[in-house]
C-alpha cells in the first residue's frame, strides 16, 4: 500500500513519526526528511524539489542525473596516458584494451577488445556489431559500456582498461557534456565500480592498435556476426583443492577448527587468490566433523575404485571322454554372475555424476 505525507505524521505529537519514516525513505535521507517543516493542514500534492517553480524541467532532470553518476564514479577518474607504446600491467593484474570503429555513411559501428596479463599473454578477446549509431563518440562510449560489464560477466580482479578517446573520456568524466550519452556513461562507471581493484586509462591511439584492429575488422568486413567472449567458468578443480590443502595444512599446524582467516593466511602466503564462497562452503562441509574420520572414508572409497587389469576366466579343453560341454557352459554362467554383481554394485557412486 502507498503511503503520503500526511500518513508519516504522527497528529497528537504535531511531529514526524520516525518509525513510519524509515520504513519508506531510504536510511540515508531519513534525517532530512524528520528535519523538514510540514504544514498539517495542506493537502499532500507531487511536486519537484529540484526546480524554483516545484515543476520538472529537463534541466534540473539532467542535473539530478549528472549528481547520481558522480555518486557513482565517486574517486573513479581517467588516468592520462603517457606512452605511445603498449605496455605489460603489473604483475597479478591485466589490461582490457577497448576499441571502436564507426561508418558515419551507414551508422554502423564496430567494437573489439583483448585482454592481456603481465607476460603480454593474450587471455581473452572479443568483437561486437552495433547498428543506427549516430557518432563516433556514441561508439566509443558504447564500446566501453560493452566492454567493462563484459569484464564484470568473467568475474576478473585487478584490471587496467585502456581506450583511446580523448572525447569519450571527457564525458565520462563531465556526463552534462553528453546527456543523450548518460545510458553508457552509467553502465560504464557502474561496471567499472563493481570491479576489484580497476581503473579506466587514457591511452595514444598507437598503444591501442589491437583492439582498434579488431572493431576495424567489423566495419571494414561487415562483420554484422559477433563473436562473445567465453561465458564465465566456475572454479577449477585446482582452485578448490588448494582450499583443501590449506585447510589441512592448518589443521597439522594444531588448529583443531581452522577458521576462513586461517586458511586465507596460508593461501596469501603462497600468493594464491580464492573465492570466499569456496572457503565457506568447505567449512559448512567440515563442520562438526572429525578430520581424521573424513580421510578415512576417503581412503575406502578410493580403495573400491577399480584400478584395471579385469581377470579373464579360461575355460579348460574339453576331455577326449566327451561331457566337454558341461564346463565351458558353468564357466559362461560364472562369468555373467560376476559381471552382474559388479555392475549392480557400482561403488556407490556414477563415474559420470
Amino acid at each position: 500500500m502507498k503511503k503520503k505525507v500526511h500518513d508519516l505524521i504522527d497528529a497528537p505529537s504535531n511531529s514526524w513519526n520516525i518509525n513510519l519514516v524509515r520504513q519508506v525513505i531510504a536510511e540515508d535521507d531519513v534525517e532530512l526528511v524528520v528535519n523538514s517543516k510540514f504544514a498539517i493542514n495542506r493537502s499532500d500534492s507531487v511536486i519537484w524539489g529540484l526546480a524554483k517553480n516545484e515543476r520538472y524541467d529537463s534541466k534540473s532532470g539532467y542535473k539530478l542525473l549528472n549528481g547520481h553518476l558522480k555518486e557513482i564514479g565517486e574517486g573513479l577518474h581517467v588516468d592520462p596516458g603517457e606512452s605511445h607504446l603498449w605496455s605489460k600491467p603489473p604483475v597479478s593484474w591485466v589490461k582490457c584494451n577497448i576499441g571502436s570503429s564507426w561508418d558515419s555513411s551507414s551508422l554502423f559501428g564496430g567494437a573489439g577488445w583483448i585482454i592481456r596479463d603481465a607476460h603480454g599473454k593474450a587471455l581473452l578477446h572479443s568483437r561486437r556489431s552495433f547498428n543506427h549509431v549516430l557518432s563516433a563518440v556514441q561508439m566509443d562510449l558504447m564500446a566501453l559500456a560493452w566492454a567493462t560489464s563484459a569484464v564484470v560477466d568473467l568475474k576478473l580482479k585487478n584490471v587496467i582498461f585502456e581506450f583511446s578517446s580523448a572525447e569519450a573520456a571527457m564525458i565520462i568524466q563531465n556526463p552534462l557534456l553528453s546527456p543523450f550519452n548518460y545510458k553508457n556513461c552509467y553502465e560504464i562507471l557502474r561496471s567499472v565500480q563493481a570491479i576489484v581493484r580497476s581503473k579506466l586509462q587514457l591511452v595514444s591511439v598507437t598503444s591501442n592498435n589491437a583492439a582498434s584492429a579488431i572493431a576495424v575488422s567489423v566495419t571494414r568486413d561487415l562483420r554484422h556476426h559477433s563473436f562473445p567472449p567465453p561465458p564465465a567458468r566456475s572454479p577449477s578443480t585446482s582452485a578448490k583443492m588448494k582450499v583443501v590443502a590449506a585447510f589441512l595444512l592448518a589443521v597439522l599446524s594444531g588448529k583443531a577448527c581452522p577458521t576462513s582467516a586461517d586458511i586465507k593466511v596460508i593461501l596469501n602466503s603462497v600468493g594464491c587468490e580464492t573465492e570466499d564462497s569456496q572457503i565457506e562452503l568447505l567449512l559448512k562441509e567440515v563442520n562438526g566433523k572429525d578430520v581424521a574420520e573424513l580421510i578415512a572414508v576417503g581412503r575406502e572409497k578410493l580403495a573400491s575404485v577399480p584400478s584395471g587389469g579385469g581377470g579373464v576366466a579360461m575355460a579348460s579343453a574339453p576331455s577326449a571322454g566327451g561331457g566337454g560341454g558341461a564346463a565351458p557352459a558353468e564357466a559362461k554362467k560364472e562369468e555373467k554372475k560376476e559381471e552382474k554383481e559388479e555392475s549392480d554394485d557400482d561403488m556407490g557412486f556414477s563415474l559420470f555424476e
